[in-house]
């Protein structure tokens, strides 16, 4: 691919995606009227001159909250096996640490074996500086 074909479509790219952010911007603006005028109307469906239906509904979800839960447990249920404990490394005393010399620098080299590198290619858009 040459540098001008990299160029169109770069362009491309840019064009597209500033459609599609006010396209967004335009339907999370109607999402938000549209389900305020239901809900007001009272009603729960709409179907549209060609045939579509637009449903308006209320999604549960539930979750625990886990300190309350686990005190519950522990005080109704004490012989329960369901509470565990788990161990993580406090990364602020690590860097404290480290930075203080309290880790060996074998230890240090060995730490570097465990990290993740994660590699994600990007993309992103600026605006030309005026002037350029």
């Amino acid at each position: 691919m040459t540098e001008q074909d990299l160029k169109i479509l770069a362009q491309a790219y840019v064009e597209g995606k500033e459609q599609l952010d006010k396209l967004k911007k335009r339907i999370d603006k109607i999402n938000l009227e549209l389900k305020s005028a239901m809900e007001s109307e009272k009603l729960d469906k709409v179907t549209t001159d060609t045939g579509a239906v637009v449903k308006c509904g209320i999604t549960r979800k539930e979750s625990f909250n886990e300190d309350m839960l686990i005190s519950t447990l522990k005080r109704l249920s004490p012989d329960t096996e369901c509470i565990k404990t788990k161990e993580y490394v406090d990364m602020d005393i690590l860097e404290g640490e480290i930075y203080h010399g309290f880790i060996s620098k074998n230890t240090l080299e060995e730490m570097d074996k465990c990290k993740a590198v994660k590699l994600i290619p990007t993309l992103t858009i600026s605006k030309a500086k005026k002037g350029k």
